[in-house]
């Protein structure tokens, strides 16, 4: 996931999730893997949590990036609800939280296989 998130450094980047976002925080400086990242809306950073398009909205207002360029990528089908719910592409990893029908069900544009297929998609 490393390579893949550094081969876009030119683009900008952020994570929205409903983990607290001290801990996403946490997370990513104990990796070394912070500076990719613009901007981090947890799931303590705003009243609403995914589904809710809120954190989405915020992160493409905050970045200056507008629905129609922005892609969420997911792996549950909530997340995939949001994007929707935002108006933006979405696409779906088969390796993490969700069983792969379900994902399938949430209706995202594409399922991607390895987190390196998101090459494929955004260009």
């Amino acid at each position: 996931m490393r390579e893949t998130v550094l081969g876009f450094a030119g683009r900008k980047q952020a994570i929205c999730s409903n983990k607290p976002e001290d801990f996403v925080r946490a997370i990513l400086t104990r990796l070394d893997f912070a500076a990719p990242f613009q901007e981090i809306v947890g799931g303590d950073t705003l009243a609403q949590q995914k589904p809710d398009p809120a954190g989405l909205n915020r992160i493409m207002d905050r970045l200056g990036v507008p629905a129609r360029e922005a892609v969420m990528v997911g792996d549950s089908p909530v997340d995939i609800a949001t994007g929707r719910a935002a108006g933006v592409r979405t696409l779906a990893v088969c390796y993490g939280n969700s069983p792969r029908e379900r994902l399938r069900e949430a209706d995202p544009d594409a399922l991607l296989e390895h987190f390196s297929d998101l090459t494929k998609y955004v260009t």
